[in-house]
């Protein structure tokens, strides 16, 4: 079996928002102990007491926000560098799925998924 992380940014249906994305990677379970034996030492670095209560969001680790508020922002892009990394362990094993709908572009201006939810299998230009 394998276990599925997915996360979204933008929204669609902010009119503010360019882009919506949806991405995310799948590990095999018994993967999972050797994936968390390479993100902890990283989060170990930003809580030494508690790694596994660190997050790995993109927005507030680039804008220094919530748990990031007062790391330097060269150790924020380390950490993020060292994160992505992970992503091309072969080891691991991870796969990564990603989808990027530019808002304009979508049939549907006011859904763009419902392209998706009416075909599934058509992709996102």
């Amino acid at each position: 079996m394998h276990l599925l992380y997915l996360d979204e940014s933008g929204h669609a249906h902010d009119p503010s928002t360019q882009f919506f994305v949806l991405a995310g990677f799948s590990v095999f379970e018994r993967q999972t102990h050797w994936l968390e034996g390479q993100i902890d030492p990283v989060a170990a670095r930003f809580s030494a007491t508690d790694p596994r209560s660190i997050e790995f969001h993109g927005s507030p680790m680039r804008g220094g926000q919530g748990d990031w508020k007062g790391v330097p922002p060269q150790d924020r892009v380390q950490a993020v560098v060292d994160i992505l990394n992970l992503l091309s362990d072969r080891q691991l094993k991870l796969r990564v799925y990603a989808c990027v709908i530019e808002k304009c572009q979508s049939a549907s201006k006011k859904d763009p998924l419902s392209a998706c939810k009416r075909d599934p299998l058509r992709r996102a230009a």
